[in-house]
């Protein structure tokens, strides 16, 4: 080997051992993504999905038919909140599906028990995209006054991350943290239908979460990240979110404990109703990387 090449050699293994270095002292941030995010397996066949039943009914619905996600939840009570939806990863209640895929960007992602994200994320880098469609929504009683605004019927649909807060155990016993991202939201009475604008935001914890009185202490927080008019509802609604950004902005919402980072153990896809029904379908949803 002449000693150029042998130079050229050199300083080739010199740059990646740097790499590697690098990589090591300061890591890139790592992001979910979806498996089976276009609904191709049926629920029974699937890996990935299980049914997320929160206060189920006999009038629940969750079922993968011509590679659509058809839900439907009919909450007649008034007394809590309930939902129709599956999920992945690990569940607060300790049931699991298929772990997270985990990394940098979809192609070099691996199943992980869960990954970090930081308080303050980089806008316009990490997406998610969904097809929905609203079938129908219907009132069917005002909200149990002692616990919810009983002037109106709500209905929801969207993402809840599934998290612990800094370095706080994942379990029921633990405050954890349930990250909403709503893809559309509704308040309803006898008349009327109300649609939740883009933006609007909660943060609440000691939430009460089963009748007559039960309270848990965990943080629940979230934003509504997209507007779907009733005169949409029968049509298909694709939305871009930038996720990135609306789980830095929920994050700023908590006041009561300092979340620097959180660990995002699962996901649910869902509908939750109180006091109203809704009829709706995934199409797919899927989340992905770009640059800022």
């Amino acid at each position: 080997m002449k000693k150029s090449d042998l130079s050229l050699t050199i300083v080739m293994i010199s740059l990646i051992i740097l790499a590697v270095s690098l990589d090591a002292f300061y890591p890139k941030q790592q992001y979910f993504f979806i498996g089976d995010s276009d609904f191709a397996l049926l629920l029974n066949e699937s890996i990935w999905w299980k049914v997320e039943a929160w206060h189920g009914n006999p009038d629940s619905v969750c079922e993968v038919k011509n590679e659509v996600l058809k839900l439907f939840y009919n909450e007649t009570t008034g007394n809590y909140y309930g939902n129709s939806g599956v999920f992945q990863g690990n569940h607060t209640d300790g049931r699991y599906a298929h772990q997270l895929l985990v990394g940098k960007f979809l192609g070099k992602a691996f199943s992980r028990k869960y990954v970090v994200f930081p308080k303050n994320m980089e806008r316009g880098k990490f997406w998610l995209e969904v097809k929905f469609k609203i079938n129908g929504i219907g009132f069917n009683c005002y909200p149990n006054a002692n616990f919810f605004d009983p002037t109106h019927a709500r209905v929801n649909l969207g993402i809840t991350l599934m998290c612990a807060i800094n370095e706080e155990d994942f379990n029921l016993k633990a405050q954890t943290l349930w990250l909403d991202i709503y893809f559309a939201g509704y308040c309803l009475n006898k008349n009327d239908v109300w649609v939740i604008p883009k933006n609007e935001n909660y943060c609440a914890s000691n939430v009460y979460t089963d009748y007559p009185n039960v309270h848990d202490n965990d943080i629940h927080a979230g934003f509504f990240a997209r507007e779907v008019s009733s005169q949409d509802f029968g049509k298909w609604i694709t939305s871009t979110i930038d996720l990135g950004d609306y789980i830095s902005k929920t994050l700023n919402l908590i006041t009561e404990v300092n979340a620097k980072t959180i660990r995002v153990y699962g996901f649910i896809v869902f509908v939750e109703c109180l006091g109203a029904y809704c009829s709706c379908e995934y199409d797919y949803i899927k989340t992905y990387v770009t640059s800022p």
